[in-house]
């Protein structure tokens, strides 16, 4: 039994239980664990929030900065100013092993949850992710117009021919940025949507929105045209506000600074406030839609716009390198995709998007049936009716889909997204493609992936970096710690056995994260969080803090004035 049975404020433990608890109160890593002989003998009092004692009868009392002192005694024995605490929320794609296409946009809902000093978990209602689309890229200065706006009297209306706008929510507002250009404005209505003829076929409506107030006309061109989601649950407005509002004043102040791509968000929590002074408990973050009956916070899911790399038809179907089409339709039409750049890697059964660039423009939605590998050079989608009309070995299109997000996916550190870039080259910083690999292994223990060419980027990839690995082999694909960076690019050394393969192979390599959105320190805080800060007396039966003369708050954290 425990003493006085915690008070109804808390629950009796075993010491056994104890050790692997997770919570913030007794912070278990996952392989603690205590199995001695008294482990399901001995108990004691794990207290609620705002709780404590070894009975859980005495209130916590609240904690702050004591306002003398400004100094701390560093690691080298001197002194140095104390800092603020600082946590940085970076929102990328899921990891995607091949390097055939990319994620050009993410857009979704995304929750954090913060754990003050008294055990107290909050989570924050939906922030939105600061969503951008723009015109396709197809160079550093090269874009396709897919973006174009209309004007009328009634409102305007902007058409995207990448059928992009299932991104955005009605209601909207949204930034339309181009060269000497720039509007705010409020979507009204959006339709992307496709409808199936008599005949099998699909009769797509353009994909649209409908915008108030009116913005001016622009027509479809080469230019860097980029729509943004600015509404005010999204952004660094929306974390700033989230946070700030959650229940009894948790966080009263922070500041919150961003770095938006159209594939990554970085938001940079600083808490200014003294009460939450010192170092932090973790924010975490949830992706996972959570919209059925019952689920708390009601949210979307976290999503990506995948897309697969454009290119241009160079021969025959079954034996090009590039994107080409099978014929088996009607009228001239066709019932399958097929390629030679493995889009079943990032395209699966359901709707897509298709969009073609050559001198006939086409842009319409697509149901794939299935998709299948037909040989080492072949990936087919099945679609469910003629919906593509014939295209030939010279014209250039591209597939691309919505993908939710989980919280179990494997994130995928961009490092940008060169304005959204088709090439897959330009798609991200961290994406290295090398051809002439090999796995070795040594006595020592440095195994690892090698490059003839020493065609290893050793800034790129850093010691302590978790990367994917995916080789034309497969073999030794999977998931690493690099241990070592050789300076002149020829190896990156990693943890753990791997099986030697001496012939040059391709290999794409990517830095990884355990999730599409992390959280980590930037800086440390290292100014005091003291019961009653140091100048005040705690009331246990009350849960206040009686302050000293001089003294006055919540946590008597500040100073009279001195006359």
């Amino acid at each position: 039994m425990c003493p006085n049975d915690c008070n109804g404020h808390g629950t009796c433990e075993f010491i056994g239980e104890i050790a692997t608890d997770s919570t913030v109160q007794y912070g278990s890593v996952s392989d603690r664990q205590y199995n001695e002989w008294d482990a399901r003998k001995n108990r004691l009092c794990k207290c609620d929030a705002y709780w404590t004692g070894n009975d859980c009868s005495k209130r916590m009392c609240p904690k702050g900065n004591d306002p003398l002192t400004k100094m701390i005694v560093d690691t080298m024995g001197g002194t140095t100013m104390e800092v603020e605490e600082v946590q940085t929320i970076a929102i990328h794609p899921q990891l995607h092993t091949d390097n055939h296409g990319y994620y050009a946009a993410i857009a979704g809902d995304f929750t954090l949850s913060y754990t003050d000093a008294y055990n107290q978990e909050w989570t924050t209602r939906p922030i939105r992710v600061a969503t951008q689309i723009s015109n396709t890229q197809v160079g550093g200065s090269t874009f396709v117009g897919d973006i174009t706006i209309v004007d009328a009297a009634t409102g305007s209306t902007i058409t995207d021919k990448a059928r992009r706008f299932n991104l955005f929510e009605p209601y909207d507002s949204v930034r339309v940025t181009a060269a000497a250009y720039s509007y705010v404005t409020t979507i009204t209505k959006i339709e992307c949507i496709f409808a199936m003829t008599d005949a099998g076929g699909a009769s797509d409506k353009p994909c649209v929105v409908e915008t108030l107030p009116r913005i001016p006309a622009r027509a479809a061109a080469a230019e860097s045209l980029v729509i943004q989601l600015v509404s005010l649950d999204t952004g660094e407005i929306g974390v700033k506000r989230m946070l700030q509002e959650l229940p009894n004043q948790v966080i009263p102040s922070i500041t919150v600074d961003e770095t938006l791509t159209k594939n990554s968000n970085t938001y940079k929590v600083t808490f200014s406030d003294m009460a939450n002074s010192g170092d932090q408990h973790m924010l975490t973050c949830k992706v996972a839609s959570c919209d059925t009956d019952g689920c708390q916070p009601r949210k979307k899911a976290i999503k990506g716009w995948y897309r697969v790399a454009l290119s241009a038809h160079a021969s025959s179907p079954g034996t090009s390198t590039s994107l080409v089409v099978a014929a088996g339709g009607v009228g001239g039409a066709f019932t399958h995709l097929r390629s030679g750049v493995y889009i079943s890697g990032g395209i699966t059964a359901g709707m897509a998007q298709f969009q073609r660039f050559d001198t006939t423009v086409e842009d319409r939605t697509i149901v794939v049936s299935s998709v299948s590998t037909t040989t080492t050079i072949d990936d087919t989608l099945n679609l469910d009716a003629a919906y593509v009309t014939a295209l030939g070995n010279s014209d250039t299109f591209t597939v691309s889909q919505i993908h939710d997000f989980t919280d179990d996916s494997i994130g995928e550190l961009t490092g940008g997204d060169g304005n959204g870039a088709s090439a897959v080259s330009g798609r991200s910083a961290n994406v290295q493609s090398v051809l002439d690999c090999a796995w070795t292994t040594n006595a020592a223990g440095l195994n690892g992936l090698t490059s003839v060419s020493n065609a290893f980027s050793p800034t790129t990839i850093v010691v302590g970096d978790m990367i994917s690995i995916k080789c034309s082999t497969a073999t030794n694909d999977g998931y690493y710690k690099v241990s070592r960076v050789a300076l002149d690019g020829s190896a990156y050394n990693v943890e753990g056995p791997v099986t030697a393969v001496a012939a040059s192979i391709a290999c794409v390599i990517k830095k990884i994260t355990p999730s599409p959105c992390t959280v980590t320190e930037t800086q440390k805080g290292t100014s005091e969080l003291a019961l009653c800060s140091r100048h005040g007396n705690c009331d246990v039966q009350t849960g206040f803090c009686a302050c000293f003369p001089g003294y006055f708050g919540e946590a008597c954290s500040l100073q009279t004035v001195l006359v």
